[in-house]
């Protein structure tokens, strides 16, 4: 007989973990799936400057300390993608990539965001291949060497202050002239000899010589002219989309960008499935505002447990 869960957690980040410690407390059975690994981007997070009482400043290490407390809460996590979800009266049931299928009495969607792509020639087909989303996670490989960054917000010019201290050339690209990102990040980017930033251009191409990369190719937004930067990779950090695609069959209320609406109790607009973290529409994307929403949506969760088990 299949397991019914009081709530499963789709997504291991900031919300998600907080979420189950929160439900676990309260003796719901929960079940943590997660596609990638505990922490979410915490991994991909080299600075945490904005978390009160944490010196350490680490997302990886921060990661790990929410891995624990997981570990020591005995909080099952499963490392599973989730492809589809559906409904039969008041009990979900989770399909994932790997054909398993679990059941639950309430679902807490906390899947975070995924990086955007240029979509540009040679882009997919050469990542990892010098293509690349995440500084943190490959930037290593690319030491003494030139390297491009693509970007204008804080995550740009945070990764190119990061990478330049590795490589032996950092070339910034940015479409517009103005940056988005905070003018301290800026001001300390131009501090550093090894960076050259040019604005406005977009990207046309990724460069590539046998199956490498070789550079990225530019044209100028005002003029039209195309110029070629040389670089053993291209670094891409224009954006973040939330990770909702899975849940395009349901008849759940999002933006057009895909994000999710609740209302301040973390509840969609269908009754068992809630939403929590960078997912949902807001202005802010913190971690403690993910945190603070995975709070919320336990005790709402837990609310709405009593209700259906009381009937």
């Amino acid at each position: 007989m299949t397991q019914i869960w009081d709530l499963i957690i789709i997504g291991a980040g900031p919300a998600g973990a907080t979420a189950a410690i929160y439900a676990a407390r309260a003796c719901l059975k929960v079940l943590i799936l997660e596609k990638d690994i505990v922490g979410g981007k915490l991994n991909k997070t080299l600075f945490i400057d904005n978390y009160p009482g944490y010196l350490d400043r680490n997302g990886i290490q921060l990661a790990d300390n929410i891995y624990s407390q997981l570990k020591e809460l005995q909080i099952e996590t499963q490392l599973e993608e989730v492809i589809e979800i559906t409904q039969s009266q008041e009990i979900w049931e989770i399909k994932t990539k790997s054909s398993k299928i679990f059941k639950s009495y309430s679902v807490l969607i906390t899947t975070g965001l995924r990086e955007k792509k240029l979509e540009i020639e040679n882009e997919l087909e050469y990542y990892s291949k010098g293509v690349s989303y995440c500084a943190i996670c490959e930037g290593n490989l690319y030491a003494g060497e030139e390297v491009v960054v693509v970007g204008g917000g804080n995550s740009a010019l945070e990764e190119s202050i990061y990478l330049s201290a590795i490589v032996s050339k950092l070339k910034l690209v940015h479409r517009r002239r103005e940056f988005r990102g905070d003018e301290i990040l800026l001001r300390e980017l131009q501090k550093k000899e090894n960076v050259s930033i040019h604005t406005p251009y977009r990207p046309v191409r990724v460069l590539v010589e046998g199956d490498r990369v070789s550079g990225l190719e530019v044209e100028q937004a005002e003029t039209g002219e195309k110029i070629q930067l040389s670089a053993k990779a291209v670094f891409i950090f224009i954006g973040l989309l939330p990770e909702t695609d899975f849940l395009s069959k349901l008849e759940l209320k999002r933006n057009s960008f895909g994000f999710v609406y609740v209302d301040e109790q973390m509840r969609t607009n269908l009754k068992g499935l809630f939403a929590a973290g960078d997912v949902i529409n807001k202005e802010l994307r913190q971690i403690v505002t993910a945190m603070n929403d995975g709070s919320i949506a336990a005790i709402s969760i837990k609310n709405y447990l009593k209700e259906i088990k009381k009937d």
